[in-house]
Protein backbone atom coordinates (compact mmCIF):
# COMPACT_ATOMS: atom_id res chain seq x y z
CA UNK A 1 0.00 0.00 0.00
CA UNK A 2 1.94 3.36 -1.09
CA UNK A 3 1.56 5.92 1.53
CA UNK A 4 -0.78 8.11 -0.60
CA UNK A 5 -3.21 5.29 -0.80
CA UNK A 6 -2.98 5.42 3.17
CA UNK A 7 -3.39 8.53 3.51
CA UNK A 8 -6.68 8.31 1.42
CA UNK A 9 -8.18 5.61 3.47
CA UNK A 10 -7.11 7.47 6.86
CA UNK A 11 -8.72 10.50 5.22
CA UNK A 12 -12.06 8.43 4.53
CA UNK A 13 -11.82 7.05 7.94
CA UNK A 14 -11.66 10.82 9.69
CA UNK A 15 -14.53 11.70 7.88
CA UNK A 16 -16.49 9.13 8.86
CA UNK A 17 -15.79 9.56 12.46
CA UNK A 18 -16.00 13.17 11.88
CA UNK A 19 -20.03 13.00 9.95
CA UNK A 20 -20.35 9.89 13.29
CA UNK A 21 -19.46 12.44 15.93
CA UNK A 22 -21.17 15.51 14.06
CA UNK A 23 -24.85 13.05 13.95
CA UNK A 24 -24.06 12.70 17.65
CA UNK A 25 -23.60 15.65 18.83
CA UNK A 26 -27.19 16.66 16.77
CA UNK A 27 -28.99 14.09 18.18
CA UNK A 28 -28.29 14.83 21.91
CA UNK A 29 -29.25 18.34 21.45
CA UNK A 30 -32.41 17.65 19.68
CA UNK A 31 -33.51 15.08 23.10
CA UNK A 32 -32.26 17.90 25.03
CA UNK A 33 -35.03 19.72 23.25
CA UNK A 34 -32.35 22.43 23.09
CA UNK A 35 -34.20 24.49 20.27
CA UNK A 36 -32.93 28.16 21.35
CA UNK A 37 -34.92 31.19 20.54
CA UNK A 38 -37.38 30.01 17.48
CA UNK A 39 -37.35 31.55 14.47
CA UNK A 40 -39.72 31.45 11.17
CA UNK A 41 -38.26 29.34 9.03
CA UNK A 42 -39.51 28.78 5.05
CA UNK A 43 -39.87 24.92 4.43
CA UNK A 44 -39.55 24.90 0.80
CA UNK A 45 -36.35 26.80 1.05
CA UNK A 46 -34.91 23.77 3.49
CA UNK A 47 -35.82 21.38 1.05
CA UNK A 48 -34.47 23.16 -1.86
CA UNK A 49 -30.98 23.63 -0.58
CA UNK A 50 -31.41 19.59 0.67
CA UNK A 51 -32.20 19.07 -2.94
CA UNK A 52 -29.24 21.15 -4.25
CA UNK A 53 -26.88 19.14 -2.11
CA UNK A 54 -27.72 16.25 -3.05
CA UNK A 55 -28.12 16.84 -6.86
CA UNK A 56 -25.04 15.05 -8.01
CA UNK A 57 -26.30 11.60 -6.06
CA UNK A 58 -29.83 12.55 -7.88
CA UNK A 59 -28.17 12.63 -11.17
CA UNK A 60 -25.78 9.94 -10.55
CA UNK A 61 -28.44 7.64 -9.96
CA UNK A 62 -31.02 9.19 -12.52
CA UNK A 63 -33.50 9.62 -9.42
CA UNK A 64 -36.50 11.54 -10.51
CA UNK A 65 -37.59 14.54 -8.02
CA UNK A 66 -41.14 15.57 -8.18
CA UNK A 67 -40.92 18.89 -5.65
CA UNK A 68 -44.20 19.89 -4.98
CA UNK A 69 -43.09 22.40 -1.51
CA UNK A 70 -45.43 25.80 -1.09
CA UNK A 71 -44.14 28.66 0.79
CA UNK A 72 -44.58 27.51 4.34
CA UNK A 73 -43.33 28.33 7.11
CA UNK A 74 -41.86 26.88 10.53
CA UNK A 75 -41.20 28.03 13.87
CA UNK A 76 -37.90 26.50 15.32
CA UNK A 77 -34.48 26.47 15.02
CA UNK A 78 -33.44 26.78 11.78
CA UNK A 79 -30.09 24.84 12.21
CA UNK A 80 -31.73 21.68 13.29
CA UNK A 81 -34.81 21.90 10.87
CA UNK A 82 -31.99 22.27 7.93
CA UNK A 83 -30.46 19.12 9.61
CA UNK A 84 -34.22 17.72 9.15
CA UNK A 85 -35.10 18.04 6.08
CA UNK A 86 -31.89 17.09 4.82
CA UNK A 87 -31.82 13.85 6.70
CA UNK A 88 -34.90 13.08 5.18
CA UNK A 89 -33.84 14.01 1.68
CA UNK A 90 -30.39 12.27 2.11
CA UNK A 91 -32.47 9.22 2.93
CA UNK A 92 -34.71 9.10 0.57
CA UNK A 93 -31.86 9.63 -2.37
CA UNK A 94 -29.60 7.10 -0.33
CA UNK A 95 -32.06 4.41 -0.24
CA UNK A 96 -33.21 4.41 -3.38
CA UNK A 97 -32.91 2.40 -6.79
CA UNK A 98 -31.54 3.39 -10.15
CA UNK A 99 -34.22 5.64 -12.01
CA UNK A 100 -36.11 5.96 -8.99
CA UNK A 101 -38.57 8.46 -7.75
CA UNK A 102 -38.69 10.75 -4.80
CA UNK A 103 -41.75 12.54 -3.95
CA UNK A 104 -41.90 15.62 -2.13
CA UNK A 105 -44.65 17.71 -0.62
CA UNK A 106 -45.94 19.93 2.57
CA UNK A 107 -49.17 20.92 3.63
CA UNK A 108 -51.35 22.96 6.34
CA UNK A 109 -53.57 20.85 8.48
CA UNK A 110 -54.79 22.71 11.04
CA UNK A 111 -52.75 23.40 13.81
CA UNK A 112 -49.97 21.44 12.18
CA UNK A 113 -47.63 21.09 9.29
CA UNK A 114 -47.02 18.43 7.32
CA UNK A 115 -44.06 18.00 5.20
CA UNK A 116 -43.60 13.95 3.43
CA UNK A 117 -41.09 13.03 1.21
CA UNK A 118 -41.40 9.51 -0.94
CA UNK A 119 -38.84 7.21 -2.15
CA UNK A 120 -38.93 3.98 -4.17
CA UNK A 121 -36.80 1.36 -2.91
CA UNK A 122 -36.54 -2.43 -1.86
CA UNK A 123 -39.53 -3.60 -0.04
CA UNK A 124 -39.66 -2.96 3.59
CA UNK A 125 -42.00 -5.06 5.62
CA UNK A 126 -44.26 -2.48 8.17
CA UNK A 127 -43.13 -4.20 10.78
CA UNK A 128 -39.67 -3.36 10.81
CA UNK A 129 -40.05 0.46 10.36
CA UNK A 130 -40.31 0.76 13.88
CA UNK A 131 -36.56 -0.16 14.01
CA UNK A 132 -35.83 2.94 11.38
CA UNK A 133 -36.57 5.78 13.98
CA UNK A 134 -34.18 4.07 16.41
CA UNK A 135 -30.18 5.26 16.66
CA UNK A 136 -28.05 2.66 14.80
CA UNK A 137 -30.37 0.72 13.38
CA UNK A 138 -30.34 -0.01 9.85
CA UNK A 139 -32.15 -3.20 7.86
CA UNK A 140 -29.29 -4.49 6.38
CA UNK A 141 -27.18 -4.19 2.93
CA UNK A 142 -30.54 -4.23 0.79
CA UNK A 143 -31.56 -1.37 2.26
CA UNK A 144 -27.59 0.49 2.94
CA UNK A 145 -26.45 0.52 -0.86
CA UNK A 146 -23.80 2.97 -0.19
CA UNK A 147 -22.85 1.38 2.98
CA UNK A 148 -22.42 4.61 4.54
CA UNK A 149 -23.95 6.14 7.67
CA UNK A 150 -24.09 4.90 10.90
CA UNK A 151 -28.03 4.50 10.94
CA UNK A 152 -28.68 8.02 12.92
CA UNK A 153 -30.54 9.32 9.72
CA UNK A 154 -34.33 9.24 10.78
CA UNK A 155 -33.19 8.85 14.65
CA UNK A 156 -32.34 12.62 14.21
CA UNK A 157 -34.80 13.49 12.37
CA UNK A 158 -37.52 11.90 14.96
CA UNK A 159 -35.26 13.84 17.88
CA UNK A 160 -35.89 17.38 16.13
CA UNK A 161 -39.57 16.77 15.22
CA UNK A 162 -39.90 16.04 19.14
CA UNK A 163 -38.13 18.41 20.22
CA UNK A 164 -40.02 21.43 18.20
CA UNK A 165 -43.40 19.52 19.19
CA UNK A 166 -43.77 17.24 16.45
CA UNK A 167 -43.50 13.71 15.27
CA UNK A 168 -42.25 11.56 12.59
CA UNK A 169 -44.17 8.51 10.95
CA UNK A 170 -42.75 6.01 8.69
CA UNK A 171 -44.71 4.17 6.23
CA UNK A 172 -43.93 1.75 4.05
CA UNK A 173 -44.96 1.62 0.32
CA UNK A 174 -46.52 -1.28 -1.21
CA UNK A 175 -44.53 -1.27 -4.32
CA UNK A 176 -41.43 -0.65 -2.53
CA UNK A 177 -39.66 2.40 -0.36
CA UNK A 178 -40.79 4.29 2.02
CA UNK A 179 -42.85 7.58 3.04
CA UNK A 180 -41.65 9.78 5.91
CA UNK A 181 -43.77 12.34 7.14
CA UNK A 182 -43.06 14.68 10.21
CA UNK A 183 -45.77 17.01 11.50
CA UNK A 184 -44.62 20.45 13.14
CA UNK A 185 -46.74 22.66 14.83
CA UNK A 186 -47.70 25.72 12.52
CA UNK A 187 -46.52 29.07 13.47
CA UNK A 188 -50.22 30.26 13.61
CA UNK A 189 -50.86 27.71 16.20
Amino acid sequence: MTSRSLAGKLEEGLDQARALLDGLLVLARAQRGAIGDPARVPLEQLVHEALRIEGPEIARLGLVVEDKTTPIQLLGNETLLARMVANLVENAVRHNVAGGLVQISDDARGKMVCLAIANSGVKIEQSQLSELGEPFRRLGPERVASGNGAGLGLSIVRAIAEAHGGSLELRARPEGGLVATVLLPSPAS
